[in-house]
C-alpha cells in the first residue's frame, strides 16, 4: 500500500475505502505539488509515489536487490506501482505486484500499460500476508511503506521468505514505533522480525532528513486546505489533514527505517 501510510486513521474511518482513497489521490495535483516541494531532488517524480519512499531508495534498492533481466521479484503492498516499476526499468527484472486494493492494482496495470511494460509487470489484487505465488519463485520482493500498517507484521515477511529463493533479497521501507500509535504495529526494531523468518539482515538505516521531508508534507497540507478540499473532496481531505495535524507529535517517538536482507539458505 504506497499511499499515506502513515495516517492517523484508516479510511473507513471517514466513511472511505482504501479504493475510494486511491482514486481521489492519484490524480490530485495539489497533493503532487506538496510532494514535490518538500522532497525536492528527492522525490522521485517517475514513480508517482504518496508515500515517503526517496529517489535515493529506490535507487540504492534498486542496486542491493542484485536484480537482472532474467530475474523476477514481487512487490508486496505494491499501491499504483511507481517504485515497482521504476526498479523494474532499472534492473530490466520483471515485477510482479500484489495489495489489497483494487482502485490501485487498475491503475498499476494501467501506469505499466503506459510505460511499456505489458510483459514485464504484473499486477494482481491479493493480500500480502498470504499470495497465491508458488515458494521460491521470486528472485527479490520490496515492500514499500506497508508493514506499519499490517496488525502482524511478521506475516508479510514470513510470506516473502516463502516467495523468495534461498540467497534472494527483499528491500523494505517503514517506521518503527515504539508505543501504540492509532492502531500501528508497534515494533521497535525490525531485525528481529527479520531474522525470526530467516533473513540475515543487511542493512539497516535510517534515511538522512526523512523526519525534515515529512515535516514539510504536513506544513504544506495545513497551508493548503483549501486546495486539498477542492480536488479532494472533503472526506479524503479531512483524512489527511487530521494526519498532518496529529503525526508530527508521533514521529518524534517514531524511526523510519529502511533495511536490505538477505533470505538464508534453508529458511
Amino acid at each position: 500500500m504506497n499511499t499515506l501510510s502513515s495516517s492517523s486513521s484508516k479510511p473507513e474511518d471517514a466513511g472511505l475505502t482504501f479504493d475510494d482513497l486511491y482514486a481521489r489521490i492519484v490524480s490530485c495535483v495539489a497533493l503532487r505539488n506538496i510532494w514535490r516541494a518538500a522532497f525536492d531532488l528527492e522525490y522521485p517524480d517517475e514513480a508517482g509515489v504518496f508515500s515517503f519512499v526517496t529517489r535515493t531508495d529506490l535507487t540504492l534498492f534498486s542496486q542491493a536487490l542484485s536484480l537482472g533481466p532474467t530475474h523476477r521479484f514481487v512487490d508486496l503492498g505494491c499501491g499504483c506501482g511507481g517504485p515497482a516499476l521504476l526498479i523494474a526499468k532499472q534492473t530490466g527484472a520483471t515485477v510482479v505486484g500484489v495489495d489489497t486494493s483494487a482502485v490501485a492494482i487498475a491503475q498499476a496495470q494501467a501506469l505499466a500499460g503506459r510505460r511499456g511494460f505489458h510483459s514485464r509487470a504484473t499486477f494482481q489484487q491479493s493480500d500480502a500476508t498470504a499470495t497465491m505465488f508458488t515458494s521460491h519463485s521470486f528472485d527479490g520482493a520490496l515492500c514499500i511503506d506497508v508493514l506499519q500498517m499490517i496488525p502482524e507484521p511478521i506475516a508479510v515477511l514470513q510470506e516473502a521468505a516463502r516467495l523468495l529463493r534461498p540467497g534472494s533479497k527483499v528491500g523494505l521501507t517503514t517506521w518503527c514505533l515504539s508505543e501504540p500509535w492509532c492502531g500501528r504495529a508497534v515494533v521497535p526494531d525490525y531485525r528481529p522480525l527479520l531474522e525470526a523468518s530467516g533473513f540475515a539482515v543487511l542493512t539497516c538505516d535510517e534515511p538522512v532528513g526523512w523526519k525534515d521531508r515529512q515535516l514539510r508534507v504536513y506544513e504544506l497540507m495545513r497551508e493548503q486546505r483549501t486546495e486539498l478540499e477542492a480536488d479532494l473532496g472533503l472526506q479524503a481531505s479531512s483524512l489527511l489533514l487530521d494526519e498532518a495535524e496529529n503525526a508530527p507529535e508521533a514521529l518524534s517517538k517514531s524511526r523510519r527505517v529502511r533495511i536490505v536482507a538477505r533470505l538464508q539458505a534453508g529458511a
